[in-house]
């Protein structure tokens, strides 16, 4: 995967075609990898449940959506600068719109955060897009998909002095 980097706006969509709600279900949003071992359960994210509607950080329910999204086809924008997370549901905001929760990310501690989804149950699917080709819906404005093309037009890659990795040899 590609670390989201740590500053600018970043988008992906996620979708299913066969989350149920009660035998297949499923988390899409932002987690945090790095120096931590957990490879399994809700620590270190910031998503939401498409089975239930529960939108969860940190292992804790911040607020229930209502009826979960199930097949929706998911929108996650994540603003690095502001540390900020939006959840889009067909193309509609549903978090943090009208909800009254914070949308601070605010997952600190590890070395980065990723876009993540997480199937849970066996023969769950998802399909994912980071840009590699058109999304969709369009993100907001000034949201990139997290794919090469971006990163390296938002990166100042410099090479100080090309000699000091390329240089003629003359082999006599």
């Amino acid at each position: 995967t590609i670390a989201i980097p740590t500053s600018g706006k970043w988008v992906f969509e996620a979708q299913s075609s066969n989350i149920d709600g009660s035998s297949r279900y499923g988390y899409v949003g932002i987690c945090q990898m790095g120096n931590h071992t957990v490879d399994s359960g809700t620590n270190y994210i910031y998503g939401i449940n498409l089975g239930n509607g529960e939108v969860v950080k940190n292992n804790s329910v911040l607020v229930d959506i209502g009826a979960g999204p199930t097949t929706s086809l998911m929108r996650i924008e994540y603003d690095a600068d502001a540390d900020t997370i939006k959840i889009f549901d067909d193309n509609s905001e549903v978090f943090p719109a009208s909800t009254g929760v914070s949308a601070t990310v605010g997952l600190t501690g590890h070395e980065s955060l990723h876009f993540y989804v997480a199937p849970y149950a066996s023969g769950t699917d998802f399909t994912v897009n980071f840009g590699a080709s058109s999304f969709t819906n369009d993100p907001t404005t000034d949201y990139l998909g997290l794919n090469t093309t971006n990163l390296l037009a938002n990166s100042t890659p410099t090479v100080d002095n090309p000699d000091d990795g390329f240089a003629v040899i003359t082999l006599e």
